[in-house]
């Protein structure tokens, strides 16, 4: 799991982390891993340059709003169930989302 935030909501970083870039169908993409634990914590698109992926176990505190959407819904392992009510894409703005 992993929450798309403006980069405006984000209101502080710390700790040194490793960045792994490289360019893809989505433009140019940044990693930011921790530089002590390797954890993948998050993450940018050139195709949305003003979100930044975090991922869902790195947040201090709750999210904010429950999830009411999944993008790549369609490629998750069968023995994965969604809800049903979460609205499922595969692409935003359409480009295929494959991250």
């Amino acid at each position: 799991m992993c929450a798309w935030v403006s980069n405006e909501q984000i209101v502080n970083k710390t700790g040194e982390t490793y960045v792994y870039e490289k360019t893809s169908q989505f433009g140019d993409q940044k990693r930011f891993f921790c530089k002590n634990c390797g954890t993948t914590l998050y993450w940018t698109l050139g195709i949305w340059p003003d979100v930044t992926g975090i991922a869902g176990g790195c947040f201090v505190d709750p999210l904010p709003e429950p999830t009411v959407h999944v993008v790549q819904g369609g490629y998750v392992h069968p023995w994965i169930k969604l809800p049903e009510h979460w609205d499922t894409k595969n692409e935003v703005d359409g480009v295929g989302v494959i991250v």
